[in-house]
């Protein structure tokens, strides 16, 4: 992994920011999340044109649908049609052909994309993208979100964030983790303002404390080998 200096400072950041104990056993975490934070954010704004939540609620209510659509004509084919999907992929072991995991497969990313879509009609309330208009904060929202995950991951420590009642101003060190790297990473002329990152940061909380508390691997959610 090659960091160059912005990433580096982060780092540094971070180490500083972070107790002396908890650095020291974590160092090559901190290191990652320094490096993906880095990404994360000059990834978000070398996208011009980002969904509005209503058009990703769309489209996930369109895939879940297609995902169960998919598996029942998987148990519709059984193991024939299965067969017959391995002939044309010039398979050299058709005879060991399953369509069980295939089914398993996508029903679990119809449950999944199900999950996807109750946080994005969260989403389209929460930002009020029902009454239409300009959604100004679309990137910043996918930054935070982003950080959060690898945050968490990495760290292992929930993003903490809460507001002060005598500045109205948002505090933990996850919001100081996310304006950091904003500042470092994000390009001078479009660095939001506080309120829209703590609005933000304010949606992406909600998010990871009403999620299960296991994680899913990822090799858990990859689509199953055609024949074993």
């Amino acid at each position: 992994m090659s960091l160059n200096m912005e990433a580096k400072d982060l780092e540094q950041w971070l180490v500083k920011e972070l107790p002396k104990e908890f650095t020291d056993s974590k160092i090559q975490s901190i290191r990652s999340l320094a490096y993906d934070a880095q990404s994360i954010v000059i990834n978000a704004y070398a996208q011009k044109n980002h969904l509005r939540p209503s058009k990703i609620k769309e489209a996930l209510k369109s895939l879940e649908l297609h995902y169960r659509k998919a598996a029942l004509a998987c148990e519709a084919l059984s193991d024939e049609g299965m067969l017959l999907i391995l002939v044309a992929a010039k398979a050299n072991r058709v005879s060991e052909g399953d369509i069980i995991p295939h089914i398993i497969y996508l029903n679990k990313m119809a449950e999944l994309t199900k999950k996807a879509l109750t946080v994005s009609e969260e989403q389209v309330l929460s930002t009020q993208d029902y009454k239409g208009g300009r959604q100004s904060d679309a990137r910043i929202r996918a930054v935070v979100i982003g950080l959060a995950s690898r945050y968490q991951e990495l760290l292992g420590i929930k993003p903490d964030y809460w507001i002060n009642q005598e500045t109205r101003v948002g505090e933990g060190l996850f919001m100081m983790f996310v304006k950091e790297a904003l500042r470092m990473f994000a390009p001078d002329n479009e660095f939001p303002g506080s309120f829209t990152i703590d609005r933000a940061i304010h949606q992406a909380i909600i998010e990871f404390e009403e999620e299960d508390e296991s994680l899913i691997k990822l090799e858990d959610i990859l689509p199953p080998p055609l024949f074993s």
